[in-house]
């Protein structure tokens, strides 16, 4: 049962997280997500620019959502692009692998972000990522 007063809580990277001022007008999905909710839902945004769902893991705004999502809650996650990153064993992972292999996305998405919100009796809410795969040259 959904709570009365529920927090929709925000994990992501640059595409949804909130921007200072001082770089206005770029601005992440997320940072505006309050405006379509009437009072009694808190949108708290703790997407942070340049994460993967692997790097966000060691991140305090993964902790604070750990620490803080309850029975009730929302919890969107939108991660994939950062997570393209062969190069950088702090962000990549598989993009081949099934949920119930260790190190792809698929895992990770499922292990600590879904079973997350899942185990806390909140509401988890996958968002499509932004592409970086390139399959042609047209």
């Amino acid at each position: 049962m959904a709570s009365s007063n529920p927090t929709v809580y925000v994990a992501g990277d640059s595409t949804a997280c909130t921007y200072n001022v001082s770089v206005f007008p770029r601005t992440g999905w997320a940072a505006v997500l309050q405006n379509y909710f009437g009072s009694g839902v808190k949108v708290n945004d703790l997407a942070i620019s340049g994460r993967s769902s692997l790097s966000f893991l060691s991140e305090k705004n993964y902790t604070t959502i750990k620490n803080s999502i309850k029975s009730g809650d929302y919890f969107i996650v939108q991660f994939g692009h950062n997570d393209s990153k062969s190069d950088d064993a702090a962000r990549y992972t598989d993009p081949s692998g099934d949920r119930f292999t260790q190190g792809s996305y698929k895992h990770n998405i499922y292990e600590n972000y879904v079973k997350l919100a899942l185990d806390k009796g909140a509401y988890p809410i996958i968002t499509t990522s932004i592409s970086r795969r390139k399959t042609s040259d047209t």
